[in-house]
């Protein structure tokens, strides 16, 4: 019964990650299962953190989006003179 539960999950997408293929450790406390991320990264994602939602995306695809996040910001507010930044353009 157990074995077609975790059986019903490859193929679902949750975030970013698609889930490719079973724990290969079904004793292993953290099971892990292999997925593959929009951008086409292929990891093994701890179960619980992906339906507890702790893990979106790879690893690359959180840093990429981090860094278009403080570029969007990072000046945002800033004072130059009688002048203030308040929006960026691109």
């Amino acid at each position: 019964m157990r074995e077609r539960i975790l059986n019903d999950h490859i193929g679902e997408k949750i975030n970013s990650w698609t889930i490719l293929d079973e724990p290969e450790d079904k004793t292993k406390r953290d099971k892990r299962w292999l997925c593959r991320c929009d951008c086409g990264n292929v990891s093994k994602v701890i179960v619980s953190h992906l339906f507890n939602n702790y893990s979106k995306m790879c690893k690359q695809c959180s840093l990429n989006k981090l860094h278009d996040n403080k570029r969007l910001n990072l000046f945002i507010g800033l004072e130059i003179y009688d002048w203030t930044l308040t929006e960026d353009l691109g």
